[in-house]
């Protein structure tokens, strides 16, 4: 059986980010909103000091932490054999890059430097399975996309679609064959 090479999203699949980021910039703009909608939410709310948020800071100071459940799914998803990649976005900025990287290994999702692919455009990344709350990714993705499912994307028509990354092993276990078959 070939072994399949799952590429898994950080922010909002591994990584609570959304949730940090709301409760920062409500304090610091004084609105109440509780989960984002849409991608453009941050700016159409708050402008693009908005993204002032978004700094290594928020990943060294664990600001944002993981997702509950998340690195028993990713030690699952090994488990059964899979290579596991960690393609995250990082928007060309070494230094969001570098604390995202320390992250994964301070937490053990990232057992090695070749599982770490940093990317501005995530949808070219050589994997069989992508696992991504970005459906604008998984629309290019050569692979088989798996959406995980988030307040920003329910609007969105996707399938498969999951709740949770630790839903995913399951989903490989009953799906293994056709995957399997359809990557070669």
């Amino acid at each position: 059986m070939k072994k399949l090479t799952i590429a898994i999203d950080v922010d909002q699949t591994v990584a609570e980010l959304h949730g940090p980021w709301i409760k920062w910039a409500n304090a610091r703009f004084g609105t109440n909103h509780k989960e984002f909608l849409s991608w453009d939410d941050p700016t159409d709310w708050w402008g693009n000091e908005s993204l002032e948020f978004l700094t290594p800071k928020i990943y060294s100071d664990d600001t944002v932490l993981p997702i509950p459940g998340a690195i028993e799914g990713v030690n699952r998803i090994r488990a059964m054999g899979c290579k596991v990649v960690f393609a995250t976005s990082c928007n060309r900025d070494p230094l969001i890059e570098a604390a995202k990287l320390k992250w994964l290994r301070r937490w053990d999702f990232l057992h090695n430097l070749e599982e770490f692919l940093p990317r501005v455009n995530k949808s070219g990344v050589e994997a069989d399975v992508m696992a991504d709350d970005g459906i604008h990714f998984l629309r290019q993705f050569k692979g088989l996309g798996v959406l995980i499912d988030a307040s920003h994307n329910r609007h969105e028509d996707w399938t498969p679609r999951i709740k949770h990354i630790a839903e995913l092993p399951k989903f490989l276990e009953i799906y293994w064959e056709d995957i399997s078959q359809s990557q070669k």
